[in-house]
């Protein structure tokens, strides 16, 4: 069972701490460019390779859930994009 609690309220919105100390953080990326489900398992390998969990990748809205951790969204836009796709924003869930 995964227990979690929020952090103190003077840290950003939206950041969970797991008891074992991982930082959790749910993000919903805007991707351009999908047209098929071959694209959509693209970018879940995409996101899989930087270490994103809990991918859920959304064609018909053209968007991307993932649990992020820490991983930044410099790092989220690179992945996709060097995958082929344009990130029109990112935001957290």
């Amino acid at each position: 069972m995964k227990v979690k609690t929020k952090l103190n309220s003077n840290l950003r919105k939206g950041i969970d701490i797991n008891l074992k100390g991982d930082i959790e953080m749910k993000k919903k990326i805007l991707i351009e460019g999908m047209s098929c489900e071959h694209c959509v398992n693209h970018v879940y390998e995409a996101l899989d390779e930087i270490r994103a969990t809990d991918i859920k990748v959304n064609l018909k809205e053209g968007n991307a859930i993932a649990e992020v951790g820490d991983i930044t969204d410099e790092a989220i836009k690179a992945a996709l994009e060097d995958a082929g796709y344009d990130v029109l924003g990112i935001e957290e869930v």
